[in-house]
């Protein structure tokens, strides 16, 4: 029988393969990769970017509480690059009015705000690992609203990691990573 690992790397299309980290920061591998997390000032994957794989899909879902906008950085050998070099774009759509960011800085800025509820995040990271920039590109549903982003991060230093965290505040959720690689 062939394995799941074993049709990712094999076939024209690929497969999506869970990544389990080496370590995680603030947050609970329940054994196979699926990271759980709950009230803290970060969380963070060490060791799931590896040259396995180019490209990566992560998956965030959690239970807000109280009123951030979740932000994320790529980390290098445990530590977070903090580097005003993040570019990103936010546009979000809700029954009310629409909304457009361009902005940069020493993040990727994921959403606009959050005000409570359940929050989705679907995005993909290609280059993380490799010593050239570094894409991200995604869709959230919050708040009874939909955005797209994408950004660069403009450098070609070489990530294994990624740490989630607030706009402000504490990361005051209950929630479950998954870090996906994939090949073409």
């Amino acid at each position: 029988m062939t394995k799941a690992r074993d049709l990712a790397t094999s076939g024209p299309s690929g497969g999506l393969v869970l990544i389990k980290p080496g370590s995680v920061v603030n947050g609970t591998d329940n054994g196979n990769g699926v990271i759980s997390f709950t009230s803290a000032s970060s969380m963070s994957l060490n060791d799931v970017f590896t040259s396995n794989y180019d490209k990566y899909r992560i998956i965030v879902t959690y239970q807000l509480s109280g009123s951030f906008a979740l932000q994320m950085r790529l980390r290098a050998s445990g530590t977070d690059d903090s580097a005003s070099n993040y570019a990103f774009n936010i546009s979000a759509v809700n029954s009310d009015n629409r909304h457009a960011v361009v902005g940069a800085g020493t993040s990727f800025a994921l959403q606009f705000d959050g005000s409570g509820g359940y929050n989705y995040y679907i995005f993909d990271l290609l280059n993380p690992y490799l010593t050239k920039n570094t894409f991200i590109n995604g869709n959230i549903w919050y708040d009874n609203v939909t955005t797209i982003f994408g950004g660069c991060k403009q450098t070609t230093t070489s990530y294994d990691g990624i740490t989630f965290f607030p706009s402000g505040g504490s990361l005051n959720a209950v929630g479950e990573v998954q870090v996906y690689g994939y090949k073409d």
